[in-house]
């Protein structure tokens, strides 16, 4: 031991070897203050929140990690120059607390954004700093989430190193027209016109639609691909689309576009205190309200839920937008799982094809004549020679007056029964719902009714089309292969699905077909948990692709088609 004690003494006494020394140390000491990463944490930010942040990190000496308080806890904290939380709908626990305060004693700068809990509310910042770090979260998009972190690096860490010139926060009004670009918004309608029309956009003879959103704008493109994808969409079919941002100002927006359609992301109302204005306005200038709708869970979950939606986002999505008149709720995005392993909002590009078209027919109806309009009404009715039948309403007389009114209107219905009792004469003979076992009345019905028989290879063709390829296995597994052993035809050696309507030249009545059978019809038609037999979904099938409806109407009471599974 001795001899080692005087080989360290010696050692130590060669002055190059303790100038190294010296030199190593206060290395790690100018490293540790000036130079190494900068660690900050996010507490309670959604999957799509924490990966917008991740794609804007593209400084190796910034470090971020996303924390989550569901296990209590979270030692560690203090290493965290800056920790910043989510503070929507959190409500943290003495333990959570206490681990916030201990980094906090020991420096951390802490800041919660949309604190809905003032016992939360643990920030720490003051005047310039608070301001900043404020500015760069109200109004988000990817320049001020990376203006945030250089902030935390050069600012609250102290380092300048390896760290960007300060930058003012990009201030962002939340009331702005704005297009696919993230710096391309616009205050006023003149000024995104006049962009619209200098970058070729613009479509002189082109119909117009405005799209609302709340919070999908410049200031949130991370999580807006699906209105993204629309905006697309659109254009590519030579449609002019002046999207717009914000809540207050979204009646003046639709004034200053003077729109054929509108389009609403719905969260709630359309217009906050103006909802009556909003709704006259939009029924004086024959303006239709779509309202599409992202899923806020991932896709694979939704597609297997019977329900879709529930709760707070059904009343806030659905319900409140029907108030003003808003209609075809369908959705166009949901989350998905990026290469980071996070959820984020992703357009889904077949809905999105088809909401397109939905909005590109819309737009023609307006345009059509009535008399060239087609029209399917599909009523409600019990097997065999029961009456027509819905809560306290007269069903055929109702729908006699319906077509006089249609006919009135302009639309071709050629010529239509005098009475409701012959009305109801020709649906007992040409459009009844069949039992399944009444073979003798079937035959009866194909020499009388008029049935439209569709090939089965027609048939299928349609189902390749219009069916995902699980819901025609679903079919075919309930009721075997087409055509199946109800409402089926043989003619000429070739296989049949007959389908009841009634032709009134451009308008078709149809009775909506029985959802299932081989058990309790009546138990059956209020609601069938599997999928429907082939002449169920023949008879929708037809109405797009034989009959090529621009419009269908279900009349009566409720029908099976909402009971179906799946979307």
């Amino acid at each position: 031991m001795k001899t080692i004690i005087v080989n360290i003494m010696g050692f130590l006494k060669k002055p190059y070897i303790i100038a190294g020394l010296l030199a190593i140390g206060l290395a790690g000491v100018l490293y540790v203050k000036f130079v190494s990463p900068t660690n900050v944490a996010f507490i309670n930010f959604t999957d799509s929140q924490y990966a917008q942040i991740l794609q804007v990190k593209d400084n190796p000496f910034i470090r971020v990690k996303r924390i989550s308080f569901k296990q209590g806890k979270i030692p560690g904290l203090e290493k965290y120059t800056a920790i910043y939380i989510f503070g929507m709908g959190l409500n943290l626990n003495e333990k959570q607390m206490k681990s916030i305060r201990a980094a906090m004693n020991k420096g951390s700068k802490v800041y919660v954004y949309a604190a809905t809990s003032s016992g939360s509310d643990l920030t720490n910042l003051a005047v310039d700093n608070l301001k900043y770090i404020e500015a760069c979260f109200s109004n988000g998009g990817r320049r001020n989430m990376q203006a945030l972190l250089n902030y935390s690096r050069r600012v609250f860490d102290g380092k300048t190193f390896f760290s960007r010139p300060m930058v003012k926060p990009q201030i962002i009004p939340r009331d702005v027209f704005f297009h696919l670009g993230e710096e391309e918004y616009f205050a006023t309608r003149k000024g995104y016109q006049k962009f619209y029309e200098t970058k070729g956009y613009f479509k002189p003879e082109g119909a117009k639609v405005c799209i609302l959103t709340t919070n999908l704008g410049p200031r949130n493109r991370n999580n807006r691909a699906a209105v993204d994808a629309l905006i697309r969409d659109l254009e590519a079919r030579g449609i002019n689309v002046y999207p717009a941002a914000g809540f207050m100002k979204r009646l003046d927006a639709i004034k200053a576009v003077g729109p054929d359609l509108v389009v609403l992301m719905p969260h709630g109302r359309l217009a906050l205190g103006r909802a009556a204005e909003a709704v006259a306005y939009l029924k004086e200038k024959n303006i239709p309200l779509l309202c599409p709708i992202h899923i806020y869970g991932p896709y694979d979950e939704w597609v297997k839920s019977q329900q879709g939606m529930a709760g707070g986002m059904l009343s806030q999505s659905i319900v409140m937008p029907e108030l003003d008149g808003g209609i075809d709720p369908y959705v166009i995005g949901a989350q998905f799982k990026n290469k980071d392993g996070l959820y984020v909002f992703e357009p889904i590009l077949e809905r999105i094809k088809l909401f397109g078209s939905r909005v590109e027919k819309w737009i023609k109806l307006q345009r059509l004549p009535n008399s060239e309009k087609k029209v399917a009404i599909v009523y409600y009715k019990g097997p065999g020679l029961n009456a027509m039948a819905a809560g306290g309403l007269e069903v055929a007389p109702s729908l006699l007056n319906l077509l006089r009114r249609l006919q009135q209107q302009g639309f071709d219905t050629g010529v239509l029964p005098e009475s409701a009792k012959a009305l109801m004469a020709k649906i007992q003979k040409e459009g009844p719902v069949l039992g399944v076992y009444a073979k003798g009345t079937f035959k009866k019905y194909l020499k009388n009714g008029n049935p439209k028989l569709i090939p089965v290879p027609t048939y299928s063709n349609w189902c390749q089309q219009h069916l995902q390829p699980e819901m025609v296995k679903d079919i075919e597994a309930n009721y075997g292969p087409a055509p199946g052993e109800y409402m089926q035809v043989e003619k000429d050696g070739e296989d049949y699905i007959a389908v009841a309507r009634i032709r009134f030249g451009n308008v078709v009545i149809l009775p909506q077909p029985l959802p299932g059978y081989g058990e309790n019809e009546s138990r059956l038609i209020h609601g069938a948990k599997k999928a429907p037999p082939h002449s169920y979904a023949a008879a929708y099938l037809w109405i797009r692709n034989g009959f090529k409806a621009d419009a269908i109407v279900h009349f009566g009471t409720h029908g099976s088609l909402e009971f179906t599974p799946w979307k």
